[in-house]
């Protein structure tokens, strides 16, 4: 849920709860991003893990 719009009920919360996530994410790449209200995102820089 994003911080900005999200909506969460104790069913929704429950429900997410509940699943079954993996125990590791492994991440290649992160993305420094901006965003003006109401455009899309802009990528500012990229870096390689």
């Amino acid at each position: 849920m994003h911080p900005r719009n999200a909506t969460c009920t104790d069913e929704i919360f429950a429900e997410i709860a509940a699943y079954n996530l993996p125990r590791k994410i492994t991440f290649k790449k992160i993305s420094l991003i901006e965003q003006e209200i109401e455009m899309k995102w802009f990528i500012l820089d990229e870096f390689h893990l």
